[in-house]
């Protein structure tokens, strides 16, 4: 899309806002875009200076065009770009600055470029134009010169796919462009580009309420059509310093945060809205067309997409949405895929897309399938090496397969990547909570270092380890802590913290209370008894239940099952009759099951049956982490957008 930025008149900060826009496009975390920046202001070019390119600039447009105009053809246009410091943001510059500049600035002959043709480009600019449209840029944003002249004209009557119109609220500016605007939109019809939308922006903003202000507001509303003016603010830094704001780690180290940046967002997003090729843009059109059940459009547009951004993370997403959702089978998207799988080799988001099925298509946590994951994965952190999506996905199916080594190792890398995710730095502590009781200390550590904000499973996690470790003074503090904000969970966790803590007696007296009163769930009760060691109460429970007429829920009978199981009856059921029945349960806290499975190892009469244990583990895992893989909640663990950070926002 070809973006021309114009303003009839200097000084209204039309270059930086460019600049910061370009900016926010090519740094955008989750789906950066291509761009190009044209430096068109022949007569004050800058944009090489705001965005100083790698290489020296030897060449740039003007030369271009004066080589053309001396007899030659068009010139290979990516000779004359330049990379900047920006990975997707790459400079086509005014030219070279030197002492013949100004020379071959005044003996080009613009007009001489086109035909009588209204509707033509010409040969120059079209052949340049299309040239820029096989390098595949998202936006070629173009620095315009101002007023009423030649390179204006071209840049909003030709090349533009879109004009965004740049001005003070001032008697001069507004007074221009009452009669530029018109002739403007006449142009563009004149050359068949009716459709080139012209967009004003107000610049150097200030509140004010002035009558003056607001008849120069309401002119520019009416000349434009618009029902709402849009609007850059003042910034003081800005008159004196031109800046880069929305540089990614400029504007978020700044406090408070520049209010320009805000509206430097928002224009961007509304210069977004008008491109189907940005890829946020399209991604949301494919989620809109998919929600009004217009299946078929949306997988053709996305089969489309990923054929032109295969190394997009976000339109492999879709493709796992599409193939899980199983609405419609597209022969071209499968085309495409398939093709996309053949080749492109250091593709890390396609081991990522191949992972994700092996484990959509995994049925427990024994699936071989698991293991092919695994080995996608790798090659995607090997392509890919700072990936955080890779390494969660291979931290959840390690940890699935019972491989805890490899799952710390890919947590303590994401931990690197994702500092301040409180998701992450939790998932750390169960991994090293499940390594057993040599690993309580370290858990305890990384507790320790959590912000502010982890609350009631912080705390939790603190009482039971601390308690474990023999710490009652921090046991204490956090089940205190804990029972503030508990809620529906609070006996369950008295319970389980006297266990803890060793007090087994106190803990069966509490249950035998609360059992009496039904203020806990059957299950929940079962659970609790067996992780006392009191497995005839255990059993107890379910002929009381039976007795009583009440029915026997399903996840009351797996743990009585699972009791059975751990009292080692000859008549009683095998460990994998437990495990089948336990498939569906989640009742049972993941992290009590972990701290029961530590004193279930030092307990004579259970040491020889933990195994059972372990396999629940490893099935709980994989139910509630499994799904995860499949591009669900991939978006949080993107780097450099907005973490789960220290204030739980």
């Amino acid at each position: 899309m070809f973006v021309t930025f114009y303003s009839y008149k200097g000084g209204v900060g039309r270059s930086m806002a460019l600049a910061n826009i370009a900016c926010l496009l090519a740094e955008d975390a989750e789906h950066p875009q291509r761009v190009l920046l044209w430096d068109f202001d022949l007569e004050a070019p800058g944009l090489h200076r705001i965005f100083p390119p790698r290489q020296p600039v030897r060449f740039g447009f003007l030369d271009m065009a004066f080589e053309y105009a001396k007899g030659g053809g068009v010139p290979d246009v990516k000779e004359y770009i330049y990379s900047s410091e920006i990975p997707m943001l790459d400079v086509l510059p005014a030219g070279r600055v030197d002492d013949t500049y100004c020379q071959r600035l005044e003996q080009m002959n613009w007009p001489g470029l086109f035909t009588e043709d209204a509707t033509s480009p010409g040969a120059f600019f079209g052949g340049l134009i299309e040239a820029i449209r096989r390098l595949e840029y998202d936006y070629v944003l173009i620095d315009s010169r101002t007023g009423l002249n030649d390179h204006a004209s071209i840049c909003t009557q030709v090349l533009p796919d879109l004009v965004l119109v740049i001005f003070r609220l001032t008697e001069q500016n507004i007074d221009g462009l009452e009669h530029l605007v018109p002739a403007m939109r006449t142009q563009l019809n004149a050359r068949g580009r009716r459709g080139v939308p012209v967009v004003p922006l107000a610049s150097a903003v200030t509140p004010n309420a002035s009558q003056g202000t607001i008849s120069l507001r309401q002119r520019a509303e009416r000349m434009f059509d618009v029902g709402a003016l849009d609007y850059i603010r003042f910034d003081a830094d800005l008159a004196g310093e031109e800046r880069l704001y929305a540089r990614r780690g400029i504007h978020r180290d700044m406090w408070p945060k520049p209010v320009v940046v805000d509206d430097y967002e928002r224009i961007s997003e509304k210069i977004r809205s008008y491109n189907e090729r940005d890829t946020r843009t399209a991604t949301a059109a494919i989620r809109r067309r998919m929600t009004y059940g217009d299946y078929a459009s949306a997988v053709q547009l996305l089969a489309g997409l990923l054929s032109r951004r295969p190394n997009s993370a976000q339109l492999w997403d879709e493709v796992a949405r599409v193939m899980e959702l199983g609405a419609v089978r597209s022969d071209e998207l499968t085309r495409v895929v398939n093709g996309l799988i053949a080749g492109n080799g250091g593709n890390p988001y396609k081991c990522e897309y191949l992972a994700s099925q092996e484990v959509a298509g995994a049925r427990s946590a024994d699936d071989p399938r698991l293991e092919l994951a695994v080995k996608y994965l790798r090659e995607a952190i090997v392509a890919c090496p700072d990936s955080p999506g890779a390494y969660r996905a291979l931290q959840y199916v390690c940890s699935c397969r019972g491989d805890l080594e490899s799952a710390l190792k890919a947590w303590r890398k994401l931990r690197e990547l994702l500092p301040q995710n409180l998701e992450v730095r939790t998932e750390g502590i169960d991994l090293l909570i499940r390594r057993g009781t040599n690993y309580f200390a370290l858990a305890l550590d990384e507790l320790g270092d959590l912000p502010p904000g982890a609350g009631f499973e912080r705390d939790v996690r603190v009482a039971y380890l601390s308690a474990a470790l023999g710490m009652t003074e921090r046991a204490t503090a956090a089940y205190e802590s804990a029972l503030q904000e508990s809620g529906s969970q609070r006996v369950v966790f008295e319970l389980h913290f006297w266990l803890a803590c060793g007090k087994v007696e106190r803990a069966l007296a509490r249950a035998d209370a609360v059992a009496s009163k039904r203020r806990i769930a059957l299950a929940n009760l079962i659970e609790f008894y067996i992780c006392a060691g009191r497995l005839d109460r255990a059993a107890q429970q379910i002929q009381v239940a039976q007795t009583a007429a009440r029915g026997v829920p399903s996840d009351a009978k797996a743990a009585g099952l699972l009791a059975r199981y751990l009292e080692g009856a000859p008549d009683g059921p095998s460990e994998n009759d437990v495990v089948e029945a336990w498939s569906d349960m989640q009742s049972w806290s993941f992290l009590e099951l972990l701290m029961f499975r530590e004193r279930a190892r030092s307990d004579a009469r259970l040491s020889g049956r933990v195994s059972v244990v372990e396999r629940l583990i490893r099935g709980f895992e994989f139910a509630q982490r499994a799904l995860r893989l499949r591009y669900v909640q991939r978006r949080t663990l993107r780097r450099g957008e907005a973490e789960v950070l220290a204030s739980g926002e």
